[in-house]
């Protein structure tokens, strides 16, 4: 039984001191895969808790949106009155009806169809404080067209040949649905516009619509036009304006 080095051989003494003096190499890339893999475990855990407070804590924020056609008017609707006085009832009636004969007449002659023609009953009261007494009776003609072009010179005429009121031009337009959902299209584009310039100033990166409102201002136009004046409508177009209110969830 050896009890020490000094009952091995001299050559045997040699190779363990040798041994001993050597150093045991230290694994680097364990090391480096092990600090690795603690970082990422940190990063994931930081993400997570990001995440989630994200996802917990969204904002609802709305936005207007905008949107305008302009389209060619397909037809205008005019009211206009004439008026009647005389000192007997039946004599006043009768003018008037007369008078109310020529202005269609006249429309016929400037393209307005008969079946786009109608005219109220004569309305008859007596002038105030007119000696002696004097009446006074009024008819309302109301007539529709497609030369919207021409509304100028046409109430221009009504006004020369004695119309005592005309009311402003009511245009329409014709596909309805068409023009809504073109100025709804550009309206909801407008508030999405909106809505990712707040995204990104803001760093919500998932957003969803969660509610939308929407107004439209209907179909038709109307202009004051008076005795020969010049009115921008009178090119017969007018703008079909649409608006939302488009609420964003985001996170």
């Amino acid at each position: 039984m050896i009890s020490s080095t000094q009952d091995l051989p001299p050559e045997v003494v040699s190779d363990l001191s040798d041994f001993a003096k050597e150093k045991t190499p230290i694994d680097k890339s364990g090391l480096k895969r092990y600090l690795i893999f603690f970082l990422g475990g940190v990063l994931s855990l930081i993400f997570i808790l990001i995440s989630y407070q994200l996802i917990s804590s969204p904002v609802i924020v709305s936005f207007t949106g905008i949107g305008e056609e302009t389209v060619q008017a397909s037809k205008a609707t005019i009211t206009f009155v004439i008026s009647t006085t005389d000192t007997d009832v039946d004599a006043s009636i009768k003018s008037s009806r007369e008078k109310a004969d020529a202005f269609k007449f006249m429309l016929l002659n400037n393209g307005v169809t008969s079946e786009n023609i109608s005219s109220s009953e004569a309305s008859v009261a007596p002038v105030a404080s007119s000696s002696p007494l004097v009446y006074q009776t009024a008819v309302s003609i109301s007539f529709s067209t497609t030369n919207v072009s021409t509304l100028d010179e046409l109430i221009s005429l009504l006004y020369s040949n004695g119309a005592v009121y005309v009311s402003q031009p009511t245009l329409t337009a014709g596909d309805q649905n068409s023009l809504e959902h073109k100025a709804l299209k550009k309206a909801m584009r407008d508030a999405k516009e909106k809505a990712d310039l707040f995204a990104g100033e803001n760093m919500k990166f998932v957003k969803k619509i969660v509610a939308v409102e929407q107004q439209t201002s209907g179909t038709t136009s109307t202009a004051t036009i008076g005795n020969n004046s010049k009115d921008n409508n009178s090119n017969g177009s007018f703008i079909m304006s649409k608006a939302v209110s488009v609420s964003y969830k985001m996170w």
